[in-house]
């Protein structure tokens, strides 16, 4: 799909927006810690399979923000340089992924 870069930039300030609200939003953060003593299987009447679940969520919500935020910051930044779709770009392993030097540093500054 094929975006202009007005579009793009709109789009990374939403997501960056949307990471921060999922991270630093109260309602969802106090679950996030729950103290269970011994063999207790529920935590204020919640069952812990299901707070762990919940947790889990929230994680992989934020981690696909996050990614999605990487891309887009990428497609402006190729943009930007003139790197046409299919041009050949030199890429290397970083933590299992194959990134370019400026997917590289976009990661490192959202980390």
């Amino acid at each position: 799909m094929e975006y202009t870069v007005h579009r793009l930039l709109a789009m990374i300030k939403t997501t960056k927006d949307r990471i921060e609200r999922e991270l630093y939003n109260e309602e969802n953060s106090v679950s996030w810690v729950r103290v269970a003593r011994g063999q207790e299987e529920n935590i204020s009447g919640v069952s812990i399979k299901e707070i762990k679940r919940d947790i889990q969520s929230h994680y992989d919500k934020v981690i696909a923000l996050i990614d999605n935020y990487v891309k887009l910051k990428s497609a402006v930044l190729r943009s930007n340089a003139g790197i046409r779709p299919d041009a050949e770009v030199f890429k290397t392993k970083v933590a299992g992924k194959s990134l370019t030097v400026a997917e590289n540093r976009i990661q490192k500054q959202t980390s």
